[in-house]
């Protein structure tokens, strides 16, 4: 018990941390009594684990609890450092040939460091149609364009997706002379079914309420008010922000310049005054003292860099400390992207200029913010032509009395 608290304490846990984990490794003190065992060995371990799963009469959480005492005094044992656990995600089938060149299509696209769960949606819809095709006993020498016409005119779900997903398959396929014909170009001509909607977006007062509800007395606070002026001031996405490198930051010239981690496309931005200072205050006074070339960190240990869905609560937690109204907004890391894009729009701010700014990859992209420039679509409408009161008590007409 002594040797876990040392390490425990060695991996900067907070002393409730260290308690919580010590109570799990109880558990296991306890079985190695009860066996008259006095050294730990993982053999042990294994033991332990094997009677916990074969003893109906215990809770779930008492098993877990154990389990987790298991994990942690093997990793004292063997001198581990303690890294978080990943996220579990299923494995999915891929069968026959077609299965085979799929496989190996989505592990190119992780190469080229797409967004991991734009990686599990490639995964998923490539591993439906494969299955299908298997089922069918269809193979690459087989396939032909009717029978992905097929498979496609039956998705409800999903449907815009999916049709880019295996069109950017075949066309792979394609290129790589594996089939004859490039059935992706039949793809491009269904029509795919979006649902287009507005988005959302805060004005520049509720911006700067958001920004002024974080606590920036506190090491977080500092690191939390930093990111949000990146996304506030600049528009940087949420990957962009929390995989900023110390590097990207030339304070010489004040600015900054980063690859985008979604588009691959290099942008350079102006490194503002409030951002450069916000940043120097958390480096300074607020980020843990280890070596990292990524600028944001998170405040326990293990340190690393954050993960996407640490940095979305944040902006949520702000937004509602905020109290402005969101009235059914989204109150994530893009909708302050929006935001500003939004109001460079309002202001007059050039298409052109937005796009550049936002690091679209054409203005296209950026068109969607036009659909909520009021100001602009009203100088756009025509007037309605006056209508002369004999046409509303005409005879046969409606008004007609």
């Amino acid at each position: 018990m002594q040797c876990c608290r040392s390490t425990f304490e060695s991996y900067g846990m907070y002393d409730a941390t260290i308690a919580t984990y010590l109570r799990s490794v109880r558990t296991l003190v306890i079985f190695m009594e009860d066996n008259k065992i006095n050294f730990y060995t993982e053999e042990v371990g294994e033991r332990y684990c094997t009677s916990l799963k074969n003893d109906f009469e215990l809770s779930g959480s008492y098993k877990q609890a154990g389990i987790r005492a298991v994990r942690f005094v093997n990793k004292v044992l063997n001198g581990e450092p303690y890294n978080k656990g990943r996220s579990w995600h299923p494995e999915y089938d891929f069968p026959g040939d077609i299965g085979q060149e799929a496989k190996l299509f989505v592990e190119s696209l992780r190469e080229i460091r797409r967004n991991p769960a734009t990686i599990r949606e490639y995964e998923i819809i490539l591993s439906k149609f494969c299955k299908e095709m298997s089922i069918r006993g269809i193979v690459l020498a087989t396939l032909k364009r009717d029978e992905v016409i097929n498979y496609v005119d039956r998705i409800q779900s999903q449907r815009a997706t999916t049709i880019d997903h295996i069109r950017l398959f075949l066309d792979h396929l394609y290129e790589n002379k594996m089939i004859a014909s490039n059935i992706g170009d039949a793809l491009r001509r269904i029509k795919k079914v979006r649902n287009s909607k507005m988005i959302s977006y805060y004005t520049p007062d509720e911006v700067r309420k958001i920004e002024l509800a974080i606590d920036r007395t506190s090491a977080v606070g500092k690191r939390n008010y930093a990111m949000i002026l990146l996304a506030s001031r600049l528009g940087l996405r949420i990957s962009d922000i929390r995989l900023l490198v110390f590097s990207a930051l030339d304070w010489d010239k004040n600015i900054i310049t980063l690859q985008q981690y979604k588009t691959k496309k290099e942008i350079i931005l102006p490194l503002l005054s409030d951002v450069g200072d916000a940043i120097i205050d958390y480096v300074m006074n607020g980020r843990p003292k280890v070596e990292s070339k990524f600028v944001f960190l998170t405040a326990v240990h293990p340190i690393r860099p954050l993960e996407n869905c640490s940095m979305q609560k944040v902006i949520h937690d702000c937004i509602e400390k905020s109290g402005i109204y969101a009235a059914n907004r989204h109150m994530g890391t893009h909708s302050l992207r929006h935001s500003l894009a939004t109001s460079m729009m309002n202001n007059g701010t050039e298409l052109p200029v937005i796009s550049e700014s936002l690091g679209h990859s054409s203005t296209d992209t950026t068109m969607i913010y036009l659909t909520v420039n009021i100001t602009g679509l009203l100088e756009c409408s025509l007037p309605v032509p006056p209508v002369d009161d004999s046409y509303y008590t005409q005879k046969g007409g409606v008004f007609y009395e």
